[in-house]
């Protein structure tokens, strides 16, 4: 007898994904929503009441030629290393009202992690600098540029999270450290949110920020920690999920090959898919990037997926807040209309923080 070849789809295919979207949770979408964000807190052990503004040391200042001002900064987290490297960039001409932006990385340049979102090219790996011009990552200075303050940090076993001797791996490393993490009760994505929830609270504490609201913004695998940290975290406003729309019954399953560790969440599947995930996002504030030629998520199974995001945001009178944005090109950022999409969703509808 032989081994199924469909392995992985056949137990796809048994999973009960009790939450799962469904026409028929039109009605009750707020109390569904509700559910599937706490039903994602529980699988992930975090607790979603927003953190308080951690700890944070100054290490570096530095003021770039157009005159924006990138601070690197450690946030101190109560975790064993729980310490998480970011970059702040200060824009020179910020807009008003001010608003700040979560910019998470994904996966390339030997796991670089924050470098190549903040347009770091000095003291980093040359395969870094590449993978950064080449997937167009840096939305962390772009974002600047535009008036933006950006905050951009380290996802667990990424950059300097993670032994010096260890780092700019060529080969994957994530399924080796969620396979540690899981021993002690920990997984790499909850850690990587912790990080993230973390990393919000000093956001929106900055005195340049004056917006109640954050955005939140990444692609690849940063597309899957907006989406997460979106759903988790109520403080961010807006959304922009760039190469990140996909259901786990994908070629991945169909090579009987798991999602990366660093983004998987245990017993997932007893409750949703990642379409459902991004389903109970509605009717907030979400722009989708989607490639023609992605060979990462395929566009054929990710169109299909956002029209039907698209039709339960029109259900709810909230075509106005899911937006398109296609490019006949491979996996990488867009960014075309990025900024205008904060610029609506943050500012117009925000009056700023309490005095």
């Amino acid at each position: 007898m032989a081994f199924p070849s469909d392995y992985a789809l056949q137990l796809f295919d048994r999973s009960p994904r009790r939450l799962r979207w469904t026409p028929e949770r039109h009605a009750q979408i707020e109390s569904w929503s509700a559910e599937v964000r706490q039903r994602l807190a529980d699988l992930l052990k975090l607790d979603i009441t927003p953190p308080p503004v951690p700890p944070v040391r100054i290490l570096e200042q530095e003021t770039l030629p157009d005159g924006i001002v990138r601070e690197k900064l450690v946030l101190d987290l109560p975790l064993p290393g729980g310490e998480v490297p970011a970059y702040l960039l200060r824009p020179a001409r910020p807009i008003k009202p001010a608003a700040g932006i979560l910019c998470l990385h994904g996966h390339g340049g030997y796991f670089a992690g924050k470098d190549m979102v903040a347009g770091i090219t000095k003291n980093t790996h040359p395969i870094a600098v590449e993978c950064a011009e080449a997937l167009n990552y840096g939305y962390g200075i772009q974002l600047a540029r535009e008036g933006f303050v950006t905050l951009c940090p380290d996802a667990f076993n990424f950059g300097e999270r993670m032994p010096e001797s260890q780092r700019w791996p060529e080969t994957d490393i994530c399924g080796r450290w969620n396979t540690l993490l899981t021993i002690f009760g920990y997984h790499s994505m909850g850690l990587t949110l912790t990080g993230n929830f973390a990393a919000i609270s000093y956001l929106l504490s900055r005195p340049e920020v004056t917006l109640p609201t954050a955005g939140c913004v990444g692609l690849s695998f940063g597309g899957v920690q907006t989406m997460l940290t979106s759903i988790l975290d109520h403080r961010i406003g807006a959304s922009v999920i760039s190469g990140a729309l996909f259901s786990l019954r994908g070629e991945s399953l169909e090579e009987n090959l798991p999602s990366c560790a660093a983004q998987s969440i245990p017993g997932m599947l007893d409750w949703f898919d990642f379409p459902d995930l991004a389903a109970s996002l509605v009717p907030r504030p979400a722009l989708y990037e989607l490639m023609k030629r992605d060979g990462c998520f395929k566009f054929e199974q990710s169109h299909p997926l956002y029209e039907t995001l698209a039709g339960i945001y029109a259900k709810r009178n909230a075509s106005d807040r899911i937006a398109l944005d296609v490019a006949d090109t491979d996996h990488r950022y867009i960014g075309r209309l990025v900024p205008d999409f904060f610029r609506q969703h943050l500012t117009a509808s925000n009056k700023g923080k309490p005095a």
